[in-house]
């Protein structure tokens, strides 16, 4: 029986005065068991453990001698195995509590307007709405005085949007009998030709016409403006918007690739280059892209499901600040990320839908276990051994101080191995070289699988439980040992939601997993993101076929 904090609370010296000698044994013993556990878990560090590398002190240490193959874990708490996890459950439930103070910190409202018409309409129309007592709410404030641009930049071109012939009879139009009937300005920035050094801000007119035909018809040509999606309700794709492809592209980098926010994007387009921005067409112009890359999703989940082998991982988000999870899914030519619940319902949809038959590498979260050809990251394991070797407890050390050393001679036989394949060296299997120690480990964790410590138990069960997955690296020595691959995938966006503080909406959290997925799909395949999105959203702009991924660079 363990002590609570309520027991503490009503043991006093004269409680203890009273008891017997034999009472008196038995509660030390029983405390010093509880102190060793408490001392335990108060030398929990992220090298013998799960807890995240952010866990630690500044001032603490951290060697990596003793590191899987350079181990750069996420700040991902890691569940093991089918026992609750009670350290990710409260980094979650600290994270939240951050969340619900600092939100106006987070999105910006993602109620957005075509035209500061319908803006000054909208204000109008609410501005009888009694203002909250308590709580400020995010934006523009009810009341507040609008303003319009008052910028102007030079033309540096013209583009002329003639109509070539009639719609109805299809007789051609003369460029005579037609007039202008609108038009507007687009900022820019100019693509780079050779030799050029510098960026180069253009402002692009674009001049529309209309006539009338010999047969009637009166003819016009208009912005090309996509149909509404159910799906993006508060975001509009259209032609006729003041950032162009190239500049739009140029923010969604310096909102995701550089985790700026919103207001530091204003502050360095006017510092730098001269161009005033609001804030809401800044973050209206980020959630447009994401709805310009949506149609790539499906060639991103193709490409994922050929892949031979994928690593997966998953770290808590904050979504207006409620907990989702953000995982990654990680291919030798794809990344791609979705943020939803953490149960089944992801891995249904990507990985146990049967287009995928490859390798998965995982954690030892016990949904994984759902697919049969997977790998166990082994840094997990050896933290966790690593975890028992520092005990407190003399036996439950000894015990983990032989795990420890079985895993780690494990490993180096692997990579001895793999030298020898790469050598053409033919070597006995490690299965047979390595016969004794299976053994002895396995005899360990039948041993203990039902002692009293919770941490052994726990670990024992968990490596019998997987046992052939865990050491299928012994039988194929070139298999990867660790999920580096995803936790490093992650560690960017980790870093993005800790100044963030997640989204806001569903719309922005699509938006955030849509443009995470291609510029890290892109930045795996050595292509130029930048070009890369200006194309996409110029071609989603003007309801043209969105150039296909970049295929991976030689």
């Amino acid at each position: 029986m363990k002590l609570t904090g309520e027991d503490l609370k009503q043991i006093t010296d004269s409680s203890l005065d009273r008891l017997a000698a034999e009472q008196l044994l038995s509660f030390t013993k029983r405390l010093l068991t509880y102190s060793k556990e408490l001392m335990d878990r108060l030398n929990q560090n992220p090298n013998n453990s799960s807890r995240p590398p952010s866990s630690a002190a500044p001032w603490e240490s951290q060697s990596n001698s003793n590191q899987l193959e350079n181990v750069d874990d996420s700040e991902n708490p890691v569940v093991d195995d089918d026992q609750p996890n009670d350290n990710k459950d409260d980094i979650a439930d600290k994270e939240e509590e951050i969340v619900s103070k600092k939100n106006s910190h987070s999105e910006v409202n993602n109620t957005t307007l075509s035209d500061e018409k319908s803006l000054c309409a909208s204000i109008d129309s609410q501005s009888t709405l009694p203002p909250p007592e308590n709580k400020r709410s995010a934006g523009k404030q009810i009341g507040a005085p609008g303003f319009g641009r008052a910028q102007e930049f030079p033309i540096t071109s013209v583009m002329y949007h003639y109509i070539s012939c009639c719609a109805l009879c299809s007789a051609e139009q003369t460029l005579n009998s037609q007039t202008a009937w609108t038009a507007f300005c687009s900022l820019d920035i100019a693509e780079l030709i050779s030799g050029q050094a510098g960026i180069i801000v253009t402002n692009t007119k674009h001049v529309f016409y209309e006539t009338n035909c010999a047969c009637g018809h009166h003819n016009k040509t208009k912005p090309h403006v996509v149909s509404p999606d159910v799906n993006w309700s508060n975001t509009n794709i259209s032609e006729w918007r003041l950032i162009g492809p190239r500049l739009a592209a140029m923010i969604v980098l310096l909102s995701k690739r550089y985790r700026n926010s919103r207001r530091l994007i204003r502050e360095f387009l006017l510092e730098f280059l001269g161009i005033e921005l609001s804030v809401g067409a800044i973050d209206q112009t980020i959630r447009e892209a994401g709805r310009c890359v949506a149609p790539l999703e499906a060639q991103l989940i193709e490409a994922l499901e050929k892949s031979a082998l994928v690593y997966v991982d998953e770290t808590s988000w904050k979504q207006s600040g409620k907990l989702f999870w953000l995982w990654v899914f990680k291919a030798a030519t794809v990344a791609f990320f979705a943020v939803g619940k953490r149960n089944r319902t992801i891995l249904l949809n990507f990985l146990l839908n049967g287009a995928f038959n490859g390798v998965l590498m995982s954690d030892g979260w016990f949904v994984y276990r759902d697919y049969a050809n997977r790998l166990r990251c082994w840094a997990h394991l050896i933290r966790k051994a690593r975890g028992l070797a520092e005990s407190h407890n003399c036996e439950i050390s000894d015990v983990g101080k032989k795990m420890l050393a079985l895993f780690i001679k494990f490993q180096n036989a692997i990579y001895d191995m793999r030298d020898k394949i790469l050598q053409n060296i033919n070597s006995v299997s490690l299965t047979i070289q390595l016969a004794n120690e299976i053994e002895e480990l396995k005899a360990l964790c039948v041993a203990y699988q039902e002692c009293k410590h919770d941490k052994l138990k726990a670990f024992s069960r968990e490596l019998l439980h997987d046992w052939d997955i865990i050491f299928r690296q012994l039988h194929d020595p070139l298999l990867p040992l660790t999920n580096n691959e995803a936790e490093r995938m992650l560690r960017h966006w980790v870093i993005d939601r800790r100044l963030s503080h997640g989204t806001r909406t569903p719309e922005g959290t699509r938006t955030f997993s849509l443009l995470a997925s291609v510029i890290e799909t892109c930045r795996i395949r050595g292509a130029p993101i930048w070009n890369y999105l200006t194309s996409v959203i110029a071609a989603a702009r003007v309801g043209s076929q969105l150039p296909v991924l970049p295929i991976m660079q030689a």
